[in-house]
């Protein structure tokens, strides 16, 4: 669809939910593609619109270390898997972490969970609490890359149209890292809008820039 479109000179502007929480109280802007692969307008402060309604969510990057591995799972066909079958994902991902040594909690999708790899153990808490014990983060795609990251857990995504691929590591066996988020965070925060920003027009007079309106 979307290459559709820039042929014959036209854009398609995605609404969704957004990266930060709470989700479902605003709603991303991009033109031409999903989460990352889209089209942005630039942040217009230094950091000040996320301080106001993030900034309390960041934390500094965790100081400890632990074998423990978060591993991600996501609704099966979502668009964001880029076709891959995630089930078969975390299996592989869940034998490979163990490989290495690491005890592997898997985390379903709560609105379509997959089967928890022999591998790994099946969470039964909270995000928050398995964001505290985990040394690290795996996923392909999913939000709770953006979660972790804002957590300061060190994370691992292979997707490269997560919104924290900028912040993580991309394979398993790399070694983690802990990079400045400042300028990711203050992006971020102008990627997604109140629904009453979409009301009075504010969201469309700054996203319009990004593709020349």
């Amino acid at each position: 669809m979307f290459e559709r479109l820039r042929a014959n000179g036209q854009h398609a502007l995605i609404i969704e939910r957004g990266f930060l929480q709470p989700r479902r109280e605003w709603a991303s802007l991009a033109f031409d593609g999903l989460n990352r692969r889209g089209r942005y307008a630039g942040p217009a402060d230094d950091g000040q619109r996320f301080a106001r309604y993030f900034g309390h969510q960041l934390a500094p990057w965790q100081a400890h270390s632990s074998d423990r591995v978060l591993l991600i799972g996501q609704v099966p066909g979502d668009i964001s898997l880029d076709g891959i079958d995630v089930a078969q994902w975390a299996a592989d991902r869940a034998a490979r972490l163990t490989a290495l040594d690491k005890h592997v909690v898997y985390r379903p999708h709560p609105l379509k969970p997959t089967p928890c790899p022999p591998e790994a153990a099946l969470s039964d808490c909270d995000l928050a609490t398995e964001l505290a014990a985990a040394g690290q983060v795996v996923t392909y795609s999913s939000t709770t890359g953006v979660e972790s990251v804002l957590a300061g857990v060190p994370v691992v995504v292979e997707g490269p149209g997560s919104m924290a691929w900028p912040m993580a590591s991309h394979a398993i066996e790399a070694p983690l890292v802990r990079p400045d988020r400042q300028a990711w965070c203050c992006d971020l925060a102008w990627k997604q809008w109140q629904h009453s920003e979409l009301a009075d027009g504010r969201a469309w007079e700054h996203v319009r820039h990004a593709v020349g309106l």
